[in-house]
């Protein structure tokens, strides 16, 4: 008996040693992710990955856009990756299947959805979109999406869902991928679909574009040439956030952030699970955005009250100036009870704070999209100095101005 008991130690000694053995070794990844297509979202997610890779610190990756020619069963030899982190096709998951190999797929539109998967949380986005135009007073809206396309079904879907709850219209445009890149019959047809379909909007309204940014400059392009303010008459969200489309021309474009490089990190730990005999998840992993990135293109309150919409008005043309209740009570002839009133009525909250806060959302866009130094940004959002907006932002943004932009760059 004691003979077998040592037995036994030393065989589970060897498999720990052997387990342990398996997890230092070297491991080569192929990674599958259309990166001669120069799509922000694709760098993301591959940047994702190679956090993930060095933190590791014992994974080769290779950046192999057809690794199944490896993977062919008339290759002798073990296969030539561990593991594959794929915008997936059906014929890669068949080829790795056979070899044995695990594959974690970043393509929500891929046909191969049995593989585990790792996604952003496209529900729950365009939930977000919808709620960041409700906060703004709109009460009618609009969604351009493909509708064959995955993606846009479920950014569709929460945007949808959150308007429900408030029983508003919500009108869509369903625009096939190609329309306006296809070729130059394609684009006057798409031009002229897409103008037929907005000159049929009652503004002021908002809009959801599930599509990339390009194609919110196509709305904004035809928003303009039918005389429609923005974000005056037309407030736009859109589903991407690549910021040198969404930067420039004015106005820019308020943009979600998606997480996409999250998602290529939490796909890349996936993978090392499997690659040491995890079971895979039932369900794709659904990954949480970073948020909304406001900017002009939804830097306004919709309201049919021509008072509060006049004081709006006012405040965001004069913030950088000091500004107070009486200021604006001036500008828009009327008495500051009056003002407070029909501002706490529409608004439901004083005039004063809704000043604070839009000086706070600009500063917010400052830090993100700028380089300027703080005390420019305060000047710019209208605080009488830097130390004013970091005790602002510490009571109500709960970090410094410094800390947010660290924060939420390190997001990006």
């Amino acid at each position: 008996m004691e003979f077998a008991s040592n037995s036994s130690e030393r065989q589970g000694s060897d498999d720990m040693t052997s387990r342990t053995a398996s997890k230092k070794r070297q491991r080569c990844v192929a990674l599958v992710l259309d990166l001669q297509w120069p799509y922000r979202r694709h760098l993301d997610v591959f940047l994702g990955t190679q956090r993930y890779a060095q933190e590791c610190g014992r994974w080769e990756c290779v950046i192999d856009e057809y690794p199944q020619q490896l993977l062919a069963p008339r290759r002798s030899g073990p296969p030539a990756y561990d593991g594959i982190i794929a915008r997936a096709t059906p014929q890669l998951a068949l080829q790795a299947s056979r070899r044995g190999v695990p594959v974690v797929n970043v393509w929500h539109n891929s046909p191969a959805i049995a593989l585990p998967a790792v996604f952003p949380d496209f529900f729950s986005a365009g939930k977000l979109a919808a709620a960041h135009l409700l906060e703004r007073g709109l009460r009618r809206f609009a969604c351009i999406m493909h509708p064959r396309n995955r993606t846009h079904q479920a950014l569709l879907a929460g945007y949808r869902a959150a308007l429900r709850e408030t029983i508003f219209p919500c009108t869509v445009h369903a625009t096939p991928s190609g329309a306006f890149t296809r070729n130059e019959a394609a684009w006057k047809k798409g031009q002229q679909t897409l103008a037929g379909w907005i000159g049929s909007w009652q503004c002021p309204m908002g809009g959801f574009v599930a599509f990339n940014d390009c194609t919110a400059r196509y709305v904004v392009n035809v928003c303009h040439r039918r005389q429609l303010r923005i974000p005056e008459d037309v407030a736009l969200v859109v589903a991407d956030n690549d910021l040198p489309v969404c930067l420039q021309p004015s106005p820019t474009l308020t943009g979600l952030d998606l997480a996409y490089e999250r998602a290529g990190y939490e796909a890349a730990r996936l993978l090392d699970r499997l690659m040491d005999g995890a079971q895979p998840p039932a369900e794709p992993i659904l990954v949480p955005g970073n948020g909304i990135h406001a900017r002009q293109s939804t830097d306004f309150f919709a309201t049919d009250d021509e008072l509060v919409l006049a004081a709006m008005r006012f405040i965001a043309s004069r913030l950088q100036d000091p500004l107070g209740v009486n200021d604006v009570a001036r500008a828009v002839a009327a008495s500051r009870r009056t003002l407070e009133r029909r501002f706490h009525q529409i608004v439901g909250q004083p005039v004063s704070a809704e000043v604070r806060r839009l000086r706070i959302e600009r500063a917010k866009r400052l830090l993100l999209d700028t380089d300027l130094p703080i005390k420019q940004v305060a000047r710019a959002a209208g605080f009488a100095g830097n130390v004013s907006m970091y005790q602002v932002f510490r009571r109500f943004v709960r970090l410094s101005p410094s800390e947010f932009r660290a924060a939420r760059s390190s997001l990006d």
